[in-house]
């Protein structure tokens, strides 16, 4: 039990910190098999460099409360399967970056696929044949509207920004973007092509996106370091978090699971109707 208590507290540390952390015991038993002796605590081999994510460390006295939510969440089965994928894909995508920018970004969005299955279909009311019929980009829309983000992922983005203008296509925003580079490089196709600057701004803007659903969803409604920011931003550099609250207060996932059974879809959200 105490193991498994401080498994999450480490696995939480990692959505702070963005990458793992160092964390192990060790055992020994006697002649009768009774444990003898045990120690418990973090690796001081912990020397993987935390990158610059949403935490400053001027947030710490926020970690109490947003912890109190995270093991809410934690408690359900759901919860622990998809919320805690999602943070393991964040924090792989975090790591793997410094390898490989697209491998990275695949990852940051598998995170993000796993983040909105579980708000859609447990909070939302989704059902299992409105995501099947959903695009990527729909459900992203869609789970940010759900959590009352105000923002486009990549309105810090000046080369997808020209995208979008250039596309001309009623609708076509930031989560469409995002949606087409995980289409782009998952499937070959001769019509997607990029560049390396507009490849770290969609990584950057991806792993924004899973944070702040991730904080929004814990309930978070306090000053956050918005990591678009960073190639032209200062560290430490905080900022509201873009969440347009609604009557009543809470956390996010409490209110979401009191939702009324059906889907809960924002007009203009959600897969298109079936002929």
């Amino acid at each position: 039990m105490l193991f498994k208590e401080l498994g999450r507290f480490s696995s939480f540390l990692g959505f702070v910190k963005g990458t793992r952390v160092g964390f192990g015991h060790l055992e020994g038993e006697k002649e009768d098999a009774i444990t003898g002796l045990r120690l418990v605590g973090f690796s001081k081999s912990d020397g993987l460099k935390a990158p610059s994510n949403w935490y400053f460390a001027s947030m710490s006295k926020e970690l109490p409360t947003l912890f109190q939510s995270y093991l809410a969440v934690m408690d359900s089965e759901s919860g622990r399967k998809n919320f805690g994928r999602a943070i393991n894909y964040y924090k792989a995508s975090n790591t793997a970056q410094s390898d490989n920018t697209e491998i990275a970004l695949l990852i940051g969005m598998a995170g993000l696929e796993a983040l909105a299955f579980h708000v859609l279909h447990d909070n939302g009311g989704w059902s299992a044949d409105l995501l099947k019929r959903a695009t990527l980009a729909d459900m992203l829309r869609a789970t940010a509207r759900l959590l009352s983000i105000d923002d486009d992922p990549v309105r810090h983005a000046p080369p997808l920004m020209a995208w979008i203008s250039a596309a001309s296509k009623p609708g076509f925003d930031g989560f469409n973007v995002l949606a087409e580079f995980r289409n782009g490089l998952t499937h070959p196709v001769t019509n997607f092509s990029y560049d390396g600057q507009k490849l770290l701004h969609a990584w950057f803007a991806s792993q924004w996106l899973l944070e702040v659903l991730m904080l929004a969803y814990l309930g978070y409604r306090g000053k956050y370091q918005d990591r678009r920011k960073q190639l032209g931003g200062w560290a430490g550099t905080l900022v509201d978090m873009p969440v347009r609250d609604r009557a009543g207060g809470g956390r996010v996932a409490s209110r979401l699971a009191d939702a009324p059974e059906g889907p809960v879809v924002p007009p203009g959200v959600g897969p298109p109707r079936a002929p």
